[in-house]
């Protein structure tokens, strides 16, 4: 009974994986276009070493859409690098909220060296033509999975043409790599 329901589960997998598979062979890119930007920068940063700064970003598919008839699959990807005041370890009484700061984990609260030195929040439109009908689960997944990849490169050219204007002394942003991966090992 067991071999059973594992050969069942596994012809699911291989079901939903040549699903997928399908979706990638058919999806050409048609367009990512950027719908919004909130640029802010604070005073505060000019005075601040580019050394005693911590640098974050954040990318996420917030909604996925496919229309079969038409064949467009499209998605919006929010995207979000902050740049704080890095905490020093000696300014620390070792409290636990303090210790998390120290780890990079900075969340907006009343504590004033929370809030950003500078913020760039931007929202893109992601759009494949889909070639032939495909699963709509599918389609989703791939929107999910390769749309923040298809974004990123756009949003850390971005990052960068608003570092120049605005002469904040970012880095550049680092190479996105997929998250949760099975074997990753975790810090």
């Amino acid at each position: 009974m067991a071999k059973s329901a594992k050969n069942k589960a596994n012809k699911e997998v291989d079901e939903r994986v040549e699903k997928y598979n399908a979706v990638v062979r058919a999806a050409e890119l048609l367009h990512v276009r950027l719908i919004d930007l909130n640029f802010d920068v604070q005073p505060e940063l000019y005075v601040t070493a580019p050394e005693d700064r911590d640098l974050g970003y954040i990318i996420k598919v917030m909604s996925a859409h496919y229309d079969e008839e038409s064949g467009l699959a499209a998605c919006f990807v929010d995207a979000e690098v902050t740049a704080h005041k890095a905490i020093q370890k000696s300014d620390l009484d070792a409290s636990p909220e303090e210790e998390q700061r120290v780890d990079g984990n900075h969340e907006s609260g009343d504590d004033e060296e929370a809030d950003p030195l500078v913020i760039a929040k931007a929202r893109y439109s992601v759009a494949y033509g889909i070639e032939e009908k495909c699963d709509e689960e599918a389609v989703k997944m791939f929107l999910r999975r390769v749309g923040e990849f298809t974004c990123y490169p756009y949003f850390r050219s971005l990052v960068a043409q608003l570092d120049w204007a605005a002469d904040t002394s970012l880095p550049p942003l680092p190479v996105h790599k997929e998250r949760g991966l099975k074997g990753d090992a975790k810090p």
